[in-house]
C-alpha cells in the first residue's frame, strides 16, 4: 500500500484549481495521507472559527473539508447525495477523519486519536466540478455589473430613540451616550 502525505496548503491549492476556493474560516485540514482508495486527515478549527464552535454539533468547516475531499480523486466536486448521516457525539474542533471508497459510494468518518467515533457519513456521491464551467454555471451564474449607488452620501440622523431594558442604570448610560453623540 503506497501512501502519500500532502501538506494542507497543497491540498487547498489543488481544490482551488478545480474551482473550489475555501477561505481562512473554512481551512481546517492540517495533514492528509492517502493511498489509492482511502485517505486519512488531521483536522483542527482555525482560531477565527473556534469561538462559534459551541453553536454546532459538527462545525460546518470540519464537515466541508471532509466532503471536499470526497470528490473523485480528491478533485473539487459538488455533493449529489448522502445515504446516511449518523451523529454519535458532538464533533470537537480538533479531530481526525477517514474517507473510504465503498461499492455504495464514499464513507466519511470523524473520530478522535483513540478511535472514538463522532460523526459518520455513508454513501456519499459527488460529481466532479470542472473549473471552466464553475464560473459560468447555470446554478451560480456570474451576474455582477457595476451600478451607481442609490445610497445617500451621509448617514441619516435619527431624532427619537426608544430605549428599553431591565436595568435603568444601563438605559440611563445609553441615553447619555446617545445625547453626547448628538443623537
Amino acid at each position: 500500500r503506497a501512501e502519500m502525505t500532502e501538506q494542507a496548503d497543497d491540498c487547498y491549492a489543488h481544490l482551488a484549481e478545480g474551482g473550489l476556493e475555501l477561505g481562512r474560516r473554512m481551512r481546517t485540514l492540517r495533514r492528509l495521507t492517502r493511498d489509492r482508495s482511502d485517505c486519512e486527515m488531521e483536522l483542527m478549527l482555525p482560531p477565527i472559527a473556534e469561538s462559534e464552535s459551541y453553536a454546532y454539533s459538527a462545525h460546518p468547516a470540519l464537515v466541508e473539508t471532509g466532503l471536499a475531499l470526497c470528490g473523485p480523486n480528491q478533485q473539487a466536486a459538488t455533493l449529489q447525495r448522502i445515504r446516511e448521516i449518523r451523529l454519535v457525539a458532538p464533533l470537537p474542533g480538533e479531530s481526525q477523519g477517514r474517507i473510504t471508497s465503498t461499492t455504495e459510494g464514499v464513507d466519511l468518518r470523524y473520530f478522535d486519536s483513540s478511535g472514538r467515533l463522532f460523526v459518520e457519513f455513508r454513501g456519499i456521491e459527488m460529481h466532479a466540478l470542472r473549473p471552466e464551467t464553475s464560473q459560468t454555471s447555470a446554478l451560480y451564474p456570474v451576474l455582477w455589473a457595476p451600478a451607481e449607488s442609490s445610497l445617500p452620501s451621509t448617514a441619516p440622523r435619527f431624532q427619537h430613540w426608544i430605549l428599553d431594558g431591565d436595568d435603568p442604570t444601563v438605559i440611563d448610560a445609553l441615553a447619555a451616550e446617545l445625547e453626547k453623540r448628538g443623537a
